[in-house]
């Protein structure tokens, strides 16, 4: 991860001195995106699940059901140049994505554990005791994004936005925490048997409506609110089939004539 906020913060700089030789309609935006993930456990993983379930106040309830959990987290830099002047814009730049998939006890943190068959033969079957699977993978991309503001009111300018990204693949790392420590050297073997690497791209299309805190070509602050989006690519981790995501995104949007009026 250092290395690759070294990598951003290079290319911030780089950048903004090339377009800063063309500043007037071409603005600079650094953003922050915070996203939930639908998503549900990929039927290939032989987990046993609701061992010893009961049954209480019309709800169901099992100690062994297994929980999945996703972080979907981007940082982007994007020069924007304004189509027509603060109505219509169209941006693209460098997108880093980093998506944490895992599997685990509700209760793994104080002990909890889940069995998933590990061994399988015509005579009988074994489970290993299993606090939890990971999985990071990371991207960068480039996103293709347009904006729409039919309006500006004093300092405030609703808008939205539409845009899709492709992103390639620099990493992956994957890590089972095993109940018992010596089971350890099985790890490979399942991940190689139920697992498999998330795929070398990554894509989605999505919309979202937000608003603009800053008088017209002065810095702003951008809000927004990530409408229902989809990913257009179902390979991005071995142990969720993901939906779709929803989210939160923050932006600073910088008029590279402010930039060059600051030198």
């Amino acid at each position: 991860m250092r290395f690759h906020k070294h990598f951003l913060l290079l290319l911030l700089f780089t950048t903004a001195n090339t377009f800063a030789q063309n500043a007037g309609e071409w603005s600079f935006n650094i953003d922050l995106n915070s996203n939930q993930t639908n998503g549900s456990l990929r039927e290939n993983w032989p987990i046993r699940q609701d061992v010893g379930a009961s049954y209480f106040d019309s709800y169901y309830y099992s100690s062994n059901r297994v929980s999945t959990d996703l972080i979907f987290s981007q940082i982007s830099i994007r020069p924007e140049y304004q189509l027509i002047q603060d109505k219509l814009s169209v941006s693209s730049g460098i997108r880093f994505t980093h998506l944490q998939s895992e599997i685990s006890k509700y209760d793994s943190e104080s002990g909890g554990y889940f069995f998933i068959r590990y061994k399988s033969d015509p005579m009988s079957s074994e489970y290993a005791r299993i606090h939890s699977i990971s999985e990071e993978t990371a991207y960068l991309g480039i996103p293709l994004e347009f904006q729409l503001t039919p309006f500006r009111f004093r300092k405030l300018a609703p808008y939205v936005r539409i845009g899709s990204e492709l992103g390639f693949k620099i990493s992956s790392f994957n890590e089972i925490k095993f109940f018992s420590e010596s089971m350890k050297v099985y790890s490979d073997a399942i991940m190689q048997q139920y697992g498999f690497e998330p795929q070398g791209f990554f894509a989605t299309l999505n919309s979202s409506v937000g608003f603009s805190l800053g008088a017209a070509g002065k810095i702003n602050y951008n809000f927004e609110f990530l409408l229902p989006s989809l990913f257009l690519t179902n390979r991005n981790s071995s142990l969720l089939d993901l939906d779709g995501f929803s989210g939160f995104r923050f932006s600073l949007r910088i008029p590279l004539s402010q930039l060059r009026a600051s030198k």
